[in-house]
């Protein structure tokens, strides 16, 4: 299993790591860049819906229900943007965001799709003095190439 996992990471079809720092702590895997916010889930698909809006993708389509939402959209250059919100209880929502191709999975754009969201939720009067952000998965990180 660790070695079929060790392959797949060196063959460029999985990424994992976790980074860790206050606000900024998240878990990226296989482009799926993961983070859970200390906040209700409907503001949290609300936040979302603005990020949307305010990177000026175009939303596609939008699927769920009460408790998980998924959110397809594009941007300018047509490439996919998947938002993915579940509820994990009354005031905690995971939310993964996927950017780009399979196999050219955009880091940096699933990171600010995240700091738009967690703006738009610091901005609601309920959160000012909430850490919005608490890491996922915890899993040791890969070791570092010398």
């Amino acid at each position: 299993m660790f070695g079929l996992l060790v392959m797949s990471g060196l063959s460029g079809c999985a990424a994992l790591f976790v980074a860790g720092a206050g606000a900024g702590a998240y878990t990226y895997i296989s482009g799926n860049l993961v983070r859970e916010y200390q906040a209700e889930f409907d503001d949290t698909v609300t936040a979302s819906l603005k990020a949307i809006e305010e990177l000026q993708f175009k939303l596609i389509r939008e699927t769920g229900d009460a408790l998980w939402i998924t959110l397809e959209g594009v941007r300018a250059d047509d490439s996919p943007v998947t938002i993915e919100l579940e509820r994990l209880g009354p005031t905690k929502t995971e939310v993964g965001v996927r950017s780009g191709y399979v196999g050219y999975m955009n880091l940096q754009v699933s990171e600010q799709v995240h700091e738009f969201i967690a703006s738009s939720l610091s901005s609601m009067p309920k959160y000012k003095q909430v850490n919005l952000v608490e890491p996922v998965n915890q899993v040791a990180p890969p070791a570092q190439k010398k």
